[in-house]
């Protein structure tokens, strides 16, 4: 398994540097061109390509992203998909069937329409050009770039496509940015799992406390990903949030006997009060963790570590140092193997 994956990184590496030998050899032979006309300035890029081998999210994705400006071409033989981009949001498109002459769309949703179908293409090609092609029977666009590409996510129902964002029901996602989800529509199921996704439920774990099929959830999350609300977590930040989490309310349940009632919270306050310059509280036995998922894991391990050391201290204060030291090292002892290593690694022991 692992000879195959290596094989298999090693295809797509030097596919990419023939791709990209292919460009630098563009760019200087435009370079050379305008040099010899008199002209200033390095030449327009174009790229092409195969949809087999690029995920069309990431290329559009691409250009929102860097701000290009160019004619987007997209073809599967039968029909043909123009789209006019400008500082990387989508401006004009239109359509042309194979022998015909470029179509119009009547209104702007059914052009919309027929571009979001791209997204179910699994065979094609496109070619990006800067040369922005005048389109002056272009249908204007009212779509930002970034929900052209949620609308045409929502219309995938392929498990192979999905799989390229969501590799397995065990993937675990982390949230990126959350000033674009004010600029995006997104429908209720799509918000419950942006709210839901911690950087350590997978995503079968989503699909199931949000009471949606694994195909549901995947395809919310490929969505979600596509226009870069969510990503992959990283796996030594997955094990820290996961231990943090798992000592933190261990060590809260084991207090149950000790407090005056089951209903007793003020420990639980008195705990939040000593961490609140932390976005991080416990909430009837639960950890509720809103730490930025850019932070870095040796910042994100000192923070989880002071919130431990306040819980300890508070748990001793109120029911003594003996029973606090004892309920920490049966909560030791409840962890898994793997757990028992990640404490001990960050020094949690």
């Amino acid at each position: 398994l692992k000879l195959a994956i290596l094989e298999h990184k090693l295809a797509f590496l030097e596919m990419e540097q023939a791709w990209l030998a292919d460009v630098i050899s563009g760019i200087q032979q435009e370079s050379e061109a305008a040099s010899g006309a008199g002209q200033k300035g390095p030449g327009l890029l174009v790229l092409g390509g195969d949809l087999r081998d690029l995920h069309l999210p990431d290329l559009f994705y691409l250009i929102l992203a860097g701000q290009h400006s160019g004619t987007l071409k997209v073809t599967d033989g039968a029909e043909t998909r123009f789209l006019v981009f400008e500082n990387g949001q989508p401006v004009k498109a239109s359509y042309v069937r194979a022998g015909g002459a470029r179509q119009m769309a009547l209104t702007c949703d059914e052009v919309l329409a027929s571009l979001c179908d791209l997204f179910c293409w699994r065979d094609g090609r496109f070619t990006f050009d800067q040369r922005v092609e005048d389109l002056a029977s272009g249908i204007p666009l009212e779509c930002s770039g970034e929900e052209l590409i949620l609308r045409g996510c929502r219309k995938v129902d392929n498990w192979a496509i999905i799989q390229r964002l969501v590799p397995s029901a065990d993937t675990i996602f982390e949230r990126g940015s959350s000033a674009r989800a004010e600029h995006l529509a997104l429908n209720p199921s799509e918000e419950q799992v942006l709210a839901e996704v911690d950087g350590v439920k997978s995503v079968a774990t989503l699909a199931r406390e949000l009471d949606l099929t694994l195909f549901e959830a995947s395809r919310i999350c490929y969505c979600l990903a596509a226009i870069g609300l969510l990503h992959t977590a990283d796996l030594d930040k997955i094990l820290l949030r996961r231990v943090f989490r798992e000592i933190a309310e261990l060590m809260c349940r084991s207090t149950l006997a000790w407090r005056s009632s089951p209903d007793d919270r003020a420990c639980e306050e008195e705990v939040n009060e000593q961490v609140e310059r932390f976005p991080i509280r416990l909430e009837h036995g639960r950890i509720e963790d809103q730490i930025n998922s850019q932070i870095e894991t040796d910042e994100l391990k000192e923070m989880y570590g002071f919130f431990l050391a306040q819980q300890y201290r508070v748990i001793s204060r109120r029911f003594g140092r003996s029973n606090a030291r004892d309920a920490f090292e049966q909560t030791l002892r409840q962890l898994g193997p793997e757990l028992q290593d990640v404490a001990k690694r960050y020094g949690f022991d």
